[in-house]
């Protein structure tokens, strides 16, 4: 799900000659809008400008399910559970500031 934090951070490098990045939403905005109704949308984007606020004014980012506004598919979803969330460390929230990053670049 980072891939589109890959390519804008080689973009402000400015001396990266190429980058290969996969799993990545590129258009984040778009995707979300995709998955989501349209009012879970707007809640995902007013949850993601306060979190944007708190982190300007208190340095910090709210932690939230990894997978809320990034639901997985069924597939997807057993596998999770069947195989990564047996691995020591997975599955700890995600800062919402990941939401934010990976929507709007």
């Amino acid at each position: 799900m980072g891939a589109a934090n890959v390519v804008l951070a080689a973009e402000k490098a400015g001396d990266i000659a190429g980058v290969a990045a996969l799993n990545g939403f590129y258009d984040g905005e778009r995707w979300l809008r995709s998955i989501h109704t349209y009012d879970e949308f707007l809640k995902i984007v007013d949850e993601v400008a306060e979190d944007r606020v708190n982190r300007v004014l208190h340095g910090e980012s709210k932690l939230a399910d990894t997978f809320a506004p990034y639901p997985l598919d069924p597939a997807t979803g057993d596998y999770v559970e069947k195989e990564l969330s047996q691995v020591y460390g997975f599955g700890h929230p995600t800062r919402l500031q990941f939401t934010d990053l990976a929507t709007w670049y």
